[in-house]
């Protein structure tokens, strides 16, 4: 995206100069947002979140859970956590 900011060209004609499909370009230019300016219009600091292992002092113990995550074509992916 920066090269195409950079580069001035209407859309169809970066994509041409590249021989990049348009339609490609243009799906991942609405993934990733880009506004007119070619900023991203999402913070990279909303897109992460910090997981840590350790608690803080007035952590209360969580409660035992189960995460499942389908990953398509019958591939899963399965978190649990065990009380001691």
């Amino acid at each position: 995206m920066d090269q195409y900011v950079q580069s001035g060209l209407p859309q169809h004609a970066f994509c041409d100069s590249i021989s990049l499909a348009y339609s490609t370009f243009s799906r991942w230019r609405q993934r990733l947002k880009i506004d007119a300016t070619g900023h991203a219009g999402v913070p990279t600091s909303d897109l992460f979140v910090e997981v840590t292992d350790s608690p803080t002092a007035d952590a209360v113990p969580p409660p035992v859970w189960d995460v499942e995550l389908q990953l398509g074509q019958a591939m899963f992916l399965r978190l649990r956590t065990l009380l001691c």
